[in-house]
């Protein structure tokens, strides 16, 4: 019986976050993405991987996924995590958890990091696995600003978001329905036969862990978009990068003994 040991090493430090890898294939992709929220400000961001908690069981619970220096207090002073889609919140508390009405987070949704004023700046951590499962992103409604966050870790371009296929109108600069990138201001569109689409987001791509807007202007028809994520690997978007690695799991069902600091352990035995 021969003993197997992957190391991935990661760039940078962060606090020790109860992730565990997947055992759904014979190969999973996890990584971390972090970015900066600075006081004052409402930091729009995504969740774009699938997560895990200790128990080595997909969650959708905040306490579980998000990390950062977060400042906690009382409802009125401590800083949040806001759901751009439901409007319901979390405020880290005093013990260092979140509490409020956001307990769980919604693939597919678009996010806030709201740091108070006079707080330090926090930099917000989240690490899971690549997710290629199509998702249902709901109905891009007419006349408005649908806020959607991609399941992406990798640079994607608006032209593959299968959009104009999903309903998405085409026309000119003027005309067309929009992808905005609610991050950096960038934009996109598509001309009327969706063969050709143009702007400075289809030129730069989409980033990894970016809010989106998907602007369906009014008298354009709504329309449902289930969305098929692309996968790849991450990009230096958020400093610190991240170089992620193909883990291959152990068969004994070997975890992941280490996830956040500068290496992760994985242990098993194969025969």
């Amino acid at each position: 019986m021969s003993k197997r040991l992957i190391l991935v090493s990661l760039l940078f430090v962060v606090s020790v976050m109860p992730l565990m890898a997947a055992e759904s294939g014979p190969s999973n992709t996890v990584g971390f993405i972090s970015f900066v929220c600075d006081p004052n400000s409402f930091e729009p961001f995504a969740f774009p991987f699938t997560y895990y908690n200790a128990g080595h069981v997909a969650t959708l619970s905040l306490n579980s996924i998000i990390n950062g220096n977060f400042t906690g207090g009382t409802l009125f002073t401590g800083d949040r995590i806001i759901n751009q889609n439901s409007g319901a919140y979390a405020y880290k508390n005093t013990s260092g958890t979140w509490s409020g009405s956001l307990a769980n987070i919604t693939p597919g949704n678009a996010y806030w990091a709201r740091v108070l004023s006079g707080h330090p700046a926090v930099t917000v951590v989240t690490a899971g696995e690549v997710d290629l499962t199509p998702l249902a992103m709901g109905t891009m409604q007419t006349n408005s600003y649908n806020k959607v966050g991609l399941r992406e870790a990798g640079t994607v371009q608006p032209s593959t978001l299968g959009l104009f296929q999903a309903g998405f109108t085409g026309g000119t600069l003027f005309t067309s329905d929009r992808v905005i990138d609610q991050n950096s201001g960038g934009y996109a569109y598509c001309n009327a036969a969706g063969t050709t689409w143009s702007g400075s987001l289809q030129t730069s791509g989409i980033a990894p862990g970016h809010a989106l807007w998907i602007y369906i202007r009014a008298g354009h028809p709504s329309f449902p978009w289930t969305y098929t994520p692309a996968g790849g690997g991450f990009d230096a978007y958020y400093a610190p990068v991240v170089t992620p690695q193909p883990i291959v799991l152990p068969t004994n069902g070997g975890l992941m003994q280490k996830a956040g600091s500068k290496k992760v352990d994985i242990q098993g035995s194969n025969n």
